[in-house]
């Protein structure tokens, strides 16, 4: 007999994970349990799917328990996002100078699948008149 996936429910033809949250972190995750669908009808797929999903829970338990889970709100992300950018930028802004202007800083060394050559050669022929 085949083993069953703990969380998995089938409901018609598609699978679904549904795990009750633990009522000692409900007031951390806000919410009494897991339900989504895994977008699939395969079972196959599914239990891989709800193996995932069951381990990140496992982590947002644990998060939770430890006192390291940390819940953001729109306006949150939305500051994350920008300061992640800026973050980039900063730290590459002389990659994407290279990048933009190679007929300025010259031709950037290649690694793994890049193009040989960037897609824009150079932007003196549209500067000069």
């Amino acid at each position: 007999m085949a083993k069953k996936i703990k969380y998995l429910k089938q409901r018609g033809d598609w699978y679904h994970f549904e795990r009750v949250v633990p009522p000692d972190v409900r007031h951390l995750i806000d919410d009494k349990d897991w339900r989504h669908t895994l977008d699939t009808d395969s079972k196959v797929e599914a239990e891989a799917r709800c193996l995932r999903r069951t381990v990140e829970t496992n982590e947002q338990l644990r998060a939770a328990r430890s006192g390291s889970f940390r819940r953001l709100d729109q306006t949150q992300i939305e500051d994350l996002a920008v300061q992640w950018s800026l973050d980039f930028q900063l730290i590459n802004r002389e990659n994407i100078a290279r990048e933009a202007f190679p007929d300025v800083w010259g031709e950037l060394d290649t690694f793994g699948d890049e193009a040989p050559r960037p897609i824009i050669r150079s932007k003196l022929p549209y500067l000069v008149p």
